[in-house]
């Protein structure tokens, strides 16, 4: 045992060994480290470099029982719908080209391959001549994590995004829009949005019932009548109620 210790010292003093301590492997990034550094990323919008940093913590194992996955899977569907308007702005500034075309296609490619990969996948949305995010991460918040906080944002951002049935030209895109909006109500009754779904949905009724262009479909008149003068009892003082009112003056009963 002596000469062991006799050894090292000897090593020691010649300068062939250490007594520091060996460099620790650095620790994996958090998914709040992951947010922080793909919000600065973002602020100087840089979308790709910020969306990749998320969307690698997602395919982390155990990345569901971090505290602040729902934050990053927000702030992820939040940074690929800005990336997306920078895709409609680019489009927007090159107005010769259609959007169908094969060169603004062949553009567009790579770029919608590489963000499905990344869950912020995106597609052309023909009633606003613009591209779409398709809410990825949103669906991934709703369905992973749907008792937290930040499932019923995110399900209510998700309703624009939602794609069952739009390009279906023998379905009134107004009644798929109540649709999606009494699914939100269902899940979530008691949603502070609560209002102002009623009201999207009051108003696909009357507006589907045809009450614009001839003699409307009664039963969705009266419906959506209804549902806008249940929101003016609920919540008379309400934005929404005031909106409700102006609905109904626009849409004077034919019957009467």
């Amino acid at each position: 045992m002596r000469r062991r210790v006799r050894l090292l010292i000897m090593l020691g003093a010649a300068g062939l060994i250490s007594a520091a301590p060996l460099p620790a492997f650095a620790a994996e990034p958090t998914a709040g480290q992951a947010i922080a550094k793909a919000q600065a990323a973002r602020k100087a919008k840089q979308y790709q470099p910020a969306i990749e940093t998320l969307a690698g913590q997602i395919r982390k194992p155990g990345f569901q029982a971090d505290p602040a996955a729902p934050s990053l899977l927000m702030t992820l569907a939040e940074t690929a719908e800005a990336y997306v308007q920078v895709i409609n702005d680019r489009y927007w500034q090159r107005s010769r080209l259609n959007p169908k075309s094969p060169s603004w296609l062949t553009y567009l490619r790579k770029e919608q391959r590489w963000a499905a990969k990344h869950y912020a996948s995106f597609q052309y949305f023909d009633p606003r001549g613009r591209y779409r995010s398709d809410g990825d991460a949103y669906k991934l918040l709703v369905s992973r994590f749907p008792r937290h906080p930040l499932a019923e944002e995110a399900a209510w951002r998700l309703i624009p995004h939602e794609d069952d049935g739009e390009h279906d030209l023998s379905v009134d895109p107004a009644l798929i829009d109540a649709s999606r909006h009494e699914r939100f109500l269902k899940q979530y009754p008691k949603s502070k949005y609560r209002l102002a779904a009623k009201l999207a949905i009051g108003w696909d009724y009357l507006y589907a019932s045809g009450f614009t262009w001839g003699t409307p479909d009664r039963r969705r008149f009266e419906k959506g009548q209804r549902i806008l003068q249940g929101i003016i009892q609920e919540a008379p003082q309400s934005a929404e109620a005031q909106k409700a009112r102006r609905f109904l003056d626009k849409a004077k009963d034919p019957w009467r």
